[in-house]
């Protein structure tokens, strides 16, 4: 077998460092070197222990190992050539794990941002994305090797009142089930990912993995009522609001979408016909992530809790005090705020959302300008007709005469 064409093949689909050992000391100490951030913090990381795990390492499994910082690396011998993989991160960069985590081995805030660098710096990969493009690559170099199972071992598995552990002990390798349940929990968290990052293109098909992933991990199996459609539907719908919500995404839009597919889920007929509700429930929400990070992604939270407030009660009397204390914000600090961000004050940024919405029902409706004004806020009709020609230079009527034109 050719194992340098082996490693470069892991190494271009996985787009993460693959090592295959034949110079163990000087490898393990120049990986160490590289990419242990902090031996406290990644025991695992240092050539002492790289050392220890790699002497016991079975044929057909694929050991992942985490440290305290979600950072992992992979060891698996394969035609007794042992290959080490990554680091990598499985789970975006969270400020307010990593601070617990500098807190509690009592190190410096100033190691906060050298640590996002370091994470961000590492190719994200999901469980179930490293254990089939391993398994893959075995299978086409050798076809006749059976499937590598799958085991995890966190940090504190090695070090135990500062003795090395063995690796293999208390583990029970006929735990076959054991590697697909992570893929199932991946899966989810992969789904729930690409909906916070608005990934139209691939959440369904991420959708429809987790789900194999779930009934080939004997869940569904096992648990009857997540068979039940109606019980599926609410997982997913579940799983999709926590995603979306995460993403910053109003939870006015967010109970819209769910709601309106649980409503038509609850009276599909057919099993088909539920499915294509959750699929076009996922996309919507989907969709709508996406469009409300194009919107808002230069806005801060308090701004951006408001311009959908705005948005959503634009016939309401928007009083600015009320707004500032819905965000907890002074209101001299709340204007000056959403003045730096947006470039309009608070009321010309209503005033201009207000005329907006009316000419949308000008140019596509024949409602009168009046009911018009009266429904985006402005019960007077001449100041509304004042407001709407200083905002478009022209008024109600000869906007609509202009633009049934066109």
């Amino acid at each position: 077998m050719d194992s340098n064409l082996f490693e470069r093949l892991l190494h271009v689909l996985l787009k993460t460092p693959v090592l295959k050992l034949y110079n163990k000391d000087e490898q393990l100490e120049q990986f160490e070197n590289e990419y242990c951030f902090d031996e406290n913090l990644q025991p695992m990381f240092t050539k002492e222990i790289l050392l220890n795990i790699i002497s016991d390492v079975e044929k057909n499994v694929i050991y992942e190992i985490a440290d305290d910082i979600n950072v992992y690396i992979s060891i698996f011998n394969f035609e007794n050539e042992i290959y080490l993989v990554g680091p990598y991160v499985r789970e975006e960069y969270s400020q307010q794990e990593i601070d617990n985590l500098l807190i509690e081995y009592h190190l410096p805030s100033a190691y906060s941002l050298s640590l996002k660098l370091y994470r961000n710096s590492l190719s994200l990969i999901y469980h179930n994305q490293l254990y089939s493009i391993i398994n893959s690559c075995i299978y086409a170099f050798n076809p006749s090797t059976a499937e590598f199972l799958y085991k995890r071992l966190e940090s504190d598995f090695f070090i135990n009142n500062n003795n090395i552990k063995n690796i293999n002990s208390n583990i029970n390798y006929d735990d076959k089930n054991y590697s697909s349940i992570y893929r199932r929990y991946d899966s989810e968290r992969a789904f729930e990912h690409l909906i916070r990052m608005g990934d139209v293109e691939n959440v369904i098909a991420m959708q429809h993995l987790m789900l194999d992933n779930a009934q080939n991990s004997g869940f569904l199996k096992s648990n009857t009522s997540y068979i039940n459609p109606a019980v599926s539907f609410a997982i997913l719908r579940t799983l999709a609001r926590k995603a979306a919500e995460s993403s910053g995404l109003s939870v006015v839009t967010i109970d819209e979408i769910t709601q309106r597919y649980a409503q038509l889920a609850d009276s599909a007929v057919t099993i088909d016909r539920q499915k294509e509700y959750s699929k076009k429930m996922i996309l919507e929400l989907t969709k709508a992530v996406r469009e409300h990070q194009l919107k808002y992604s230069n806005y801060s939270l308090p701004v951006v809790r408001t311009l959908e407030y705005i948005i959503s009660h634009l016939s309401d009397e928007l009083k600015i005090n009320n707004l500032a204390k819905q965000v907890d914000m002074s209101v001299s600090n709340f204007c000056k705020l959403f003045k730096n961000e947006t470039g309009l004050t608070v009321n010309e940024y209503i005033t201009t959302q207000r005329c907006k919405k009316a000419a949308e029902f000008l140019s596509q409706t024949n409602f009168p300008v009046q009911e018009i004004g009266s429904y985006v806020g402005y019960d007077d009709n001449n100041y509304f007709v004042k407001v709407f020609k200083k905002v478009y230079n022209t008024t109600p009527t000869q906007y609509r005469k202009n633009q049934s034109k066109k």
